[in-house]
């Protein structure tokens, strides 16, 4: 597990100690690090003092980009505004703990991996709150390797009588494939398909041409 150190630099660190609404924030010599079982710690004004790698990479942010930002923030509405009202109830111990699923660039939308919030064991100003992100084990992986490539070949443009020349498929085939997609993801038509993949995590959203995640290829 990486610690606060190692990739923030600290003329970048300057920049997050001003200006969190009027509300201090928690001097950098003495922001805590993520444990092992952690991916991230927040403030008790829901600020991240730190992050793992793999919270970073479900945002496909660094560091500098979500030190000292609120939690909520992190999100769009209406989810950062219900993420919020839970972590003030949260906060207050009136429940044990709250959660949002996330894709690959931090959405909240079904999706297998989900981001739940706890109280630390011993709450105080640089540990009020801790995150971690869990797999459930009976995630699946969603598409052939067929259905995969079918996806990329969409999402890149291509026809679907180009896609039948690469993939060695008939039109009929390649429609079938597609047909079953949209049924899979719920998408009306092409676009929403390819506009439901990215928001799912099913495409990667770091990368050119399109290309699926692995955890959704069996």
């Amino acid at each position: 597990m990486s610690t606060f150190e190692d990739t923030y630099s600290p003329c970048r660190a300057d920049v997050h100690r001003v200006d969190f609404g009027g509300i201090p924030a928690v001097p950098r010599l003495f922001r805590p690090t993520v444990s092992a079982e952690e991916d991230g710690i927040l403030d008790p004004e829901f600020r991240i003092l730190d992050a793992s790698r793999e919270f970073l990479g479900h945002f496909a942010a660094t560091r500098a980009d979500v030190i000292g930002r609120q939690l909520p923030a992190l999100f769009c509405p209406p989810v950062s505004d219900r993420l919020r009202a839970a972590l003030t109830d949260l906060a207050a111990d009136r429940y044990s703990w709250v959660s949002e699923r996330l894709d690959a660039a931090g959405h909240a939308v079904p999706a297998p991996v989900r981001l739940v919030i706890r109280r630390a064991p011993e709450p105080s100003p640089s540990r009020a709150l801790v995150l971690k992100l869990e797999r459930p084990a009976a995630a699946r992986p969603a598409l052939s390797a067929l259905a995969a490539r079918v996806l990329e070949g969409v999402a890149a443009g291509d026809s679907s009588a180009r896609l039948a020349t690469r993939l060695h498929l008939s039109r009929q085939g390649v429609e079938y494939h597609v047909t079953a997609l949209l049924r899979r993801l719920d998408a009306p038509n092409r676009a929403c398909l390819v506009s439901r993949a990215y928001a799912m995590g099913v495409l990667r959203s770091d990368c050119w041409p399109p290309r699926v995640t692995d955890e959704w290829v069996s």
